[in-house]
């Protein structure tokens, strides 16, 4: 009876869980690709994301990027962590330490952008608690790359981490990460990401 009553709670949370973050597919373990179900639209119409988990400062997973008709560069997520959580745009699929980049930190403590991978060059720290992440819940954000410039903020929000003394890096692609021992989940529009191996 016990047992009945376990798989009957596994069950609900399931469903519950299905119906709340979307229907997903398990392509590897550590990257989802979910559908959003929106009521009242055509499955195609649904909108689409990678739900990526990132435990290590390891940047795995390289997606490309474009650029838009005005030449920026605009990327719009959603993350939850406890630590840091780390955003790199660069030129070239897994930069080495030093390497010209722009590498976005948001922490729950504080959050900067440094102008080289893993390195404190041009650091510039966020200039309010606006762009750190949660634990608790998801929080969006969106980052324009304006050849030097990079702005980072909240959905709806002015940006509360401005750069303009950044180097003019010619961006192909973006990759995510987390911090030693942090769990940090991403979620990110749905791009397929290039096999480099």
């Amino acid at each position: 009876m016990d047992n009945v009553k376990w798989i009957c709670a596994v069950g609900i949370v399931l469903i519950i869980a299905t119906a709340v973050f979307g229907v997903c597919i398990d392509d590897e373990p550590d990257i989802f690709q979910c559908r959003r179900l929106k009521p009242g639209v055509t499955e195609s119409d649904n909108e689409c994301c990678n739900i990526i988990k990132t435990h290590d400062y390891k940047y795995e997973h390289f997606f490309p990027i474009s650029k838009r008709d005005n030449g920026n560069i605009e990327l719009t997520f959603r993350v939850k962590g406890d630590r840091d959580a780390n955003l790199l745009f660069s030129s070239n699929v897994f930069p080495q330490d030093g390497d010209p980049a722009h590498e976005i930190i948001f922490s729950a403590a504080t959050s900067w952008l440094r102008i080289a991978k893993n390195n404190e060059t041009g650091r510039v720290d966020a200039s309010s608690e606006e762009a750190r992440v949660s634990p608790n819940e998801w929080r969006e954000f969106w980052v324009k790359i304006n050849g030097k410039t990079v702005q980072v903020g909240r959905k709806e929000k002015e940006a509360s981490l401005v750069s303009s003394n950044s180097i003019d890096v010619p961006i192909k692609y973006y990759s995510v990460a987390g911090h030693s021992n942090a769990n940090v989940l991403w979620s990110l529009p749905c791009i397929e990401e290039k096999d480099f191996s």
